[in-house]
């Protein structure tokens, strides 16, 4: 078929193709229909709406060869049907839904492939979204689903519509009729299930109750199949979705009255039991009133009696009967499905006396507790304190960096060294929180009833489900811990003569519990009761606990002394200030008790390599927690510097060294006073801590980098350091200051700079000074940039810096970017004064001579600019010396002079501002004046006061100058910041600019709430959380293309930042975004290039933004989406342009974990976006561009197909339970292996060394 054809194909290229489709020959009729299915596949939309006679003939051509006696024929007639349904007019969607549901086959062996049709044609109509009004597409959609296949599937007519004068023929038998002489087809249940999930939402009563009634009656045919029968219980679910209160109680009576039958098979009852997990999985909220009836039916199936008949049964028969074991595994399933609403009848199953079921029961609780708190489940690892020297990884940025934001590990050590006191979370007025803290007391008292009496299994998954509560909770149990407390520390005792053996810790206490892995649980929960509860709490009961943990320190199973030196640890930050107020006698001696436990397994020799590096970092936390003043006198100085030589030794040692430095991190970070540190004792740690920055563990430098850090900037350090200390510091130091590795640079720079306050002439070096300027020639930025600056604040301030200046004017100049290294000039001159040998007027001159290059005048504003914001007020520069740059004839001049301007006026806002203000009303400079405003707003936050007097003037002047096209993102910026200096003011009136009828307005007014989102504090939250839903519904139904796309963008970023706004409200927000991601055909338009028509997409980049959107939801709120739903534009956007479908691609690899059975049913669909991507053959004159886009699409594609098959592979093999469906996905991944063999040979090599 030539190219020409496909390109703009017409009516007549269809008609022309018709008649070949039935020609004698299977591969000319193979390949005829290949070419309709490219015709159909690129025609526009509606190039068959206004030729009904060639639309019905292409119709009736398909629906034919889909009884071809050639099975590949038939399955690419199957696959012509999407694109056909999608192109035809919509009054021929009823006459071919006829036609596919009274097909008969009479050449073809395979009786499914009308069903199988049908389910293409209903998965491809225009369904309905979520949140928004059905359109005309979808509204005749269903039309023709009503009026036509729902009588087809049921045999009757659903919805009578009277005829006067007519008398209508009786419909054929229904499809799915049980009654009928075929056997009932697995394939037309998938239609009914696709007729539910596709247009549920828009089914009438009496359409609902018909098919309800349909599936019960195919549950309970004795000719359906197993298979059959399976798939009647997913439409069940999805029905019950749409069914009313009266009918789902009516459903629900029916299954009770055929549970009690009192001859009811195994088969049958297991049907019954996994319908009833299915519809709790469905509708849990719906469901869960009906469970306190239904869950004894389930739990029977699991009883003691019911096994020991069995057991009876079987010793009778002399072999187990497997269909009874098939009904206790439905039955576990079911369990799992009622645990949205089944608590308190669980709890009453905890005295099940069969052990196995009880066993059960308790996990089944434990996963419905931990469950309760997902997305809010607290990490309890006991490493929680051992990357503390790392950088933040939070997702708020703050208003200004400092080198202490990043740097300083103070904040971080505040949780990990349980510096404050646990937080009690309030409860929830209502939600699955709110139930559990009601249902605590009666979980409570059952579990401490069998704690006292049950086996070893038993009592293990009793206290993992109590840690559950604890975590999910983050405390909870502080008025039950006097009653848990004996029991507990009854576990918790060793068995006299025990000689059992470790076992691994079963996850609901299962038969590997053992005497060793209960004693890890008790001491796990004990431990996690310190740390989520007041000391007051623990306090009272500190006698009953400690032997107990002293004890289990000194076992010699590893496992249990290590979990047991966790517990101890958390108890020191119970028993010691600030947590504990008030420090008390028997405090000090509970303490010592630790203090000798933990120096003993420091010590000793003979104790595992884990132990101790658990011991010295649980002896740092306790050198560290009582060094302060309140906490002091609970470790004597004689055991504060013997503990202090143990870790000094241990950091030599090469087994324990990284946990020394960890230690030596948290004692050095929280020491306050000269006392508590001897000097000799940091001059000695400090060097051995700088002999580990050569070595080549890049962890062991990054640790040992930062315990130097917090170390010698600490108080208790200052003046320890001699000569030759700070000459080994530096030796150590000098090779870390290159960009190679800028985690290790940052810290570096920290301590050089105060390294120079102890004695500058030693450390100022020409090797320092050089150095210093190479890193300038490089493009450094955020905090890196700030610990560099501080670096040169102290040498400027030390008088030893005329060197340094002299490198930064001629070595560096003008070969770094003109704005660091600037800043670096600036800070330097103000400063080192007159020591550094310049001075301002000196930069002035250079900015003035006419005869001085762009870059140095780009440099000298720079200068000028930092000068002018450290001198502050007393800043001899004037505005008019950056204003009158603002005329230069060069491209950058007047910009570095305008962010020049802006950070002159940070330092003296009550001059500068109302001068910008001044200029913006008189010059047509206001896009370099916005610069100078947008400059001086992000340093705001540090004198709020000087901008307050002038913030409603301010205000007014963005509003206006943003207006500018030129000016619309850097104003969105200025005016986003300013909101947040007083969003009580702003906020309000920038929801009302959202209904601007000016849609410039409204751009601009999107564009700075997102700029919002990202930098943020607690007051401007607490605005935004009243009106953020809100303002992103009118964003997102804006009536301008682009304001829609930067609505997108905006909840994208909210999504990340802001998700504990967005996520309960996502019901609202989600449709809108869905509706965004379709392709809309009327945003499609042909253009003229040359001779040749191209088709514009106006919507592709506000799809793109969808698709993105849509990518940050899954990840942040993908238990809140609809699957269904969301997986409808996943399929669809396989099918759409490159970018879109690798943003598609990338989702799928997530949702194969998230939900593979979902996934699992989505292969077929799958398998042909794949196919098709993988099939576009480029024409030879194809660029560049598009050769390297189309290989990164095969690669893309080939890497999905292979985590699918990994995820799933009875869908690629035909083997298990998947075997009888994805047929498609099978001849693709079998067609996928044979043409791209060494693809994924490579593929597949690639992925074998990222694993190693």
């Amino acid at each position: 078929m030539s190219n020409a054809l496909t390109t703009n194909p017409t009516s007549q290229t269809v008609a022309a193709l018709l008649p070949k489709l039935h020609d004698a020959d299977p591969d000319y009729r193979f390949m005829s229909l290949n070419d309709l299915f490219q015709v159909l596949t690129v025609g526009k939309p509606d190039f068959l709406h206004n030729d009904y006679n060639t639309a019905a003939k292409t119709v009736d051509g398909i629906i034919r060869t889909l009884d071809d006696q050639n099975g590949e024929v038939q399955n690419l007639a199957i696959k012509c049907l999407a694109p056909l349904v999608t192109k035809v007019p919509n009054s021929i969607l009823a006459p071919m839904l006829e036609r596919l549901s009274t097909l008969s086959t009479e050449n073809s062996v395979d009786n499914s492939i009308p069903s199988m049709a049908l389910r293409t044609v209903v998965v491809t109509l225009p369904r309905p979204i979520n949140g928004v009004s059905p359109s005309k597409d979808v509204l005749e959609a269903y039309s023709a689903v009503s009026r036509v296949l729902i009588p087809r599937l049921v045999g009757r007519v659903v919805l009578q519509k009277p005829i006067k004068g007519a008398k209508l023929p009786p419909p054929p038998p229904g499809m799915l009729e049980p009654s009928s002489t075929t056997e009932i087809d697995s394939d037309a249940v998938d239609v009914l299930i696709e007729v539910a999930r596709c247009f549920g939402p828009m089914l009438q009563q009496p359409e609902v109750e018909a098919l309800q009634n349909l599936v019960v009656s195919i549950l309970e045919a004795e000719r359906a199949s197993s298979v059959v029968k399976k798939r009647a219980v997913v439409a069940v679910s999805l029905l019950a979705m749409y069914l009313t209160d009266g009918d789902l109680s009516g459903f629900v009576s029916h299954l009770i009255e055929r549970l009690r039958n009192p001859h009811l098979t195994p088969v049958q009852r297991r049907l019954y039991i996994t319908i009833l997990g299915s519809m709790a999985r469905s509708i849990p909220s719906r469901f869960g009133p009906y469970l306190k009836v239904l869950a004894p039916f389930v739990l029977s199936a699991l009883s003691e009696q019911e096994l020991s008949d069995q057991l009876e049964n079987s010793a009778e028969d002399g072999e187990r009967d497997p269909e009874v074991d098939d009904v206790r595994e439905a039955a576990l399933v079911a369990l799992e499905g009622f645990l949205a609403s089944c608590a308190p009848t669980l709890v009453q199953r905890f005295n099940e006396r069969e052990e196995n079921v009880r066993l059960e029961v308790i996990a089944v609780m434990t996963s419905l507790i931990r469950k309760t708190g997902e997305g809010v489940l607290v990490d309890f690892s006991a490493d929680d304190t051992l990357n503390f020297s790392q950088p933040s990884q939070s997702r708020k940025r703050r208003r200004e960096s400092s080198f202490s934001a990043t740097y300083d590990s103070k904040t971080l050590l505040s949780m990990s060294a349980g510096l404050t006191s646990p937080t009690v979370e309030p409860v929830p007025a209502s939600g699955p929180r709110a139930d559990l803290a009601k249902l605590s007391p009666s979980i409570v008292r059952a579990t401490v009833k069998l704690l006292k009496t049950s086996s070893i299994p038993t009592k293990q998954a009793l206290i993992n489900l109590l840690d559950s509560m604890v975590s999910v909770q983050n405390g909870g149990l502080g008025e039950f811990f006097g009653q848990l407390v004996d029991p507990i520390m009854e576990a918790l005792k060793s068995p006299s003569g025990s000689t059992s053996s470790s076992g691994t810790i079963a996850s609901g206490g299962a038969a590997s519990a053992t005497a060793n892995t209960l004693r890890i649980a008790a001491l796990k929960f004990l431990g996690d009761i310190s740390k989520t509860h007041s000391s007051s709490v623990l306090q009272p009961f500190f006698p009953k606990i400690l032997p107990g943990v002293v004890s289990a320190v000194n076992d010699k199973f590893y496992k249990i002394s290590g979990e047991a030196i966790g517990t101890a640890e958390q108890l020191v930050k119970a028993l010691t200030p600030p947590r504990s107020r008030t420090v008390k006698q028997n405090h000090q001696e509970d303490l010592s008790k630790l203090y000798q436990v933990i120096v003993g397994r420091v010590s000793a020799t003979d104790a595992d390599v884990e132990v101790r590096q658990r011991a010295i970092h649980g002896l740092g936390i306790m050198l560290a927690r009582t060094a302060s003043p309140e906490g002091s006198s609970l470790l004597s100085t004689s055991d504060r510097t013997a503990a202090l030589d143990i870790l000094s030794d241990r950091l030599k040692n090469e087994t324990t060294r990284f946990a020394a430095v960890r230690a030596i991190d948290t004692i050095a970070a929280l020491s306050k006073t000269k006392d508590q540190l001897r000097p000799e004792w940091i001059r000695e740690v400090s060097l051995e801590l700088s002999a580990q920055l050569r070595k080549a563990n890049r962890s062991l430098r990054g640790a040992s980098l930062g315990a130097l850090k917090n170390l010698i900037i600490s108080p208790a350090a200052r003046n320890s350091l001699d000569a030759p200390t700070i000459e080994g510091l530096l030796s150590a130091l000098l090779p870390l200051l290159n960009s190679v590795d800028l985690h290790l640079l940052g810290p570096a720079l920290l301590v050089l700079a105060h390294l120079v306050i102890d004695d500058a002439n030693l450390v100022v070096t020409k090797q320092l000074n050089e150095a210093l300027c190479e890193l300038l020639v490089v493009n450094l930025g955020g905090s890196v940039l700030d610990a560099l600056l501080l670096l040169v604040t102290n040498i400027g301030k030390q008088g030893v810096g005329q060197h340094l200046m002299a490198g930064l004017l001629q070595d560096v100049s003008t070969r770094g970017d003109p704005t660091v290294v600037g800043k670096a000039i600036g800070t330097l001159l103000v400063y080192g004064g007159s020591s550094v040998g310049v001075s301002i007027d000196n930069f002035l001159e250079e900015l003035h001579n006419n005869s001085s290059d762009e870059a140095k005048q780009c440099l000298a504003l720079a200068v000028l600019g930092e000068a002018g914001l450290q001198l502050g007020i007393n800043s001899p520069l004037k505005p008019s010396t950056f204003s009158s740059q603002f005329k230069s004839r060069s491209d950058k001049v007047p910009l570095a002079a305008a962010v020049a301007l802006g950070r002159a006026g940070v330092g003296n806002i009550t001059v500068y501002l109302p001068e910008i203000l001044d200029m913006m009303s008189k010059s047509g400079d206001e896009f370099l004046l916005l610069h100078s405003i947008k400059e001086i707003l992000q340093q705001a936050g540090n004198k709020p006061a000087d901008i307050t007097q002038h913030i409603a003037s301010l205000w007014e002047r963005l509003l206006s100058a943003s207006q500018a096209e030129d000016n619309k993102a850097i104003g969105a910026e200025c005016i986003g910041r300013l909101a947040m200096i007083d969003p009580k003011a702003f906020m309000p009136q920038l929801k009302n600019y959202l209904s601007d009828p000016s849609a410039s307005v409204r751009a601009m007014v999107i564009q700075a709430i997102r700029y919002t989102l990202s930098d943020s504090d607690e007051s401007f939250d607490s605005v935004l959380k009243a009106m953020l839903i809100d303002m992103l519904k009118v964003m997102l139904l804006d009536t301008e293309l682009e304001n829609r796309r930067l609505a997108l963008t905006t909840l994208n970023a909210a999504a990340h930042n802001k998700p504990e706004l967005i996520n309960p409200n996502l019901p609202q927000l989600l449709p809108l975004v869905m509706n965004e991601s379709q392709i809309k055909p009327e945003l499609i338009r042909e253009v003229m290039m040359g001779p040749f028509k191209h088709k514009v997409d106006d919507g592709l980049e506000v799809r793109k933004s969808a698709y993105e959107t849509l990518y940050a939801l899954m990840e942040t709120a993908f238990s809140r989406i609809n699957i269904l739903d969301f997986y409808d534009r996943i399929i669809a956007g396989l099918k759409d342009e490159h970018d879109i479908r690798a943003l598609c691609i990338l989702m799928l690899n997530k949702l194969v974990v998230l939900d593979p059975d979902e996934t699992a049913r989505r292969l077929d669909a799958i398998a042909d976006c794949f196919r098709s991507t993988l099939s576009i053959k480029l024409k030879d004159t194809a660029v560049k561009q598009e050769i390297e886009k189309q290989d990164e699409a095969v690669k893309s594609t080939l890497r999905a197909t292979l985590n699918l098959h990994s995820h799933i592979p009875a869908a690629s093999t035909a083997m298990g339970a998947q075997g009888s469906q994805h047929q498609t996905w099978r001849t693709y991944w079998e067609w996928v292996e044979k043409d791209f063999e060494s693809q994924l040979k490579t593929l597949r090599e690639e992925k074998k060394e990222s694993a190693l």
